[in-house]
């Protein structure tokens, strides 16, 4: 079976992305990993696919930094129409992917990506909107799997991305539009940001693939791919 980029992307194939670290090849993978700052140039493992998927561990801190370098408007880690690109697959993953249940009632402007680690131990969602990166990270200190709640297994989906809904939706009505983030003990001065929206990109018609066949706007209900299979993948960002 074949889907495009921005389904996998959106539903959180793994194998997709997988197979296209293996065919742009892992050293330029690996470029962009150590680009971004998701991870030290010393840390090893980055030239195995699996590194594509999130097998090494990193920090909500390393996360959230990594989302800001792929902003389009001012990064250098590809071209500007790449970036773009990949941001309205990210604005998908919130508006029809593994996301849209937690964002079905806003906030509007928001592109990221939800992520589950091996026995739903860690949920995630990373994400970004106008000037602000930032990461959230649900897990155990112990390193167990997080418990089951309301007969559902925890997902990035279901767990982090409400909880990033809400953080922005509440400061948003707050009218709280600058703030400064004190990133102590991280080894870097505080960080000022601006919680302003995206600008909506153009939705992707999939060439008459799977959006095309789909009415625009957001999922009414809860999000249909948690714990539904297309969500967890062995070795997400274990």
């Amino acid at each position: 079976n074949y889907t495009t980029v921005f389904n996998a992307l959106e539903r959180s194939y793994n194998q997709v992305a997988a197979r296209l670290a293996v065919h742009v090849g892992m050293p330029e993978v690996r470029r962009v990993l150590v680009s971004a700052s998701l991870y030290p140039p010393s840390a090893t493992g980055l030239l195995y696919p699996s590194a594509s998927i999130g097998a090494l561990e990193t920090t909500p801190h390393r996360m959230a930094m990594g989302m800001r370098a792929l902003d389009w408007r001012n990064s250098d880690l590809s071209s500007a129409q790449n970036l773009q690109d990949l941001e309205r697959m990210m604005r998908g993953v919130v508006v029809r992917g593994t996301a849209a249940g937690a964002f079905a009632s806003g906030p509007e402007g928001v592109a990221g990506k939800t992520g589950t680690s091996q026995e739903h131990r860690d949920a995630w969602f990373i994400g970004r909107t106008g000037d602000i990166a930032f990461a959230v990270w649900i897990g155990r200190d112990d390193d167990n799997p997080l418990p089951v709640v309301n007969g559902s297994r925890a997902t990035g989906g279901s767990l982090a991305a409400p909880v990033a809904a809400r953080f922005i939706r509440e400061a948003r009505a707050a009218g709280l539009t600058t703030a400064t983030i004190d990133t102590a003990p991280f080894p870097s001065q505080a960080v000022p940001f601006e919680l302003q929206p995206q600008p909506e990109p153009e939705p992707y018609d999939g060439g008459g693939g799977w959006w095309a066949n789909r009415s625009p706007g957001r999922s009414a209900g809860p999000d249909p791919y948690a714990g539904g299979g297309n969500e967890w993948r062995p070795g997400w960002m274990q």
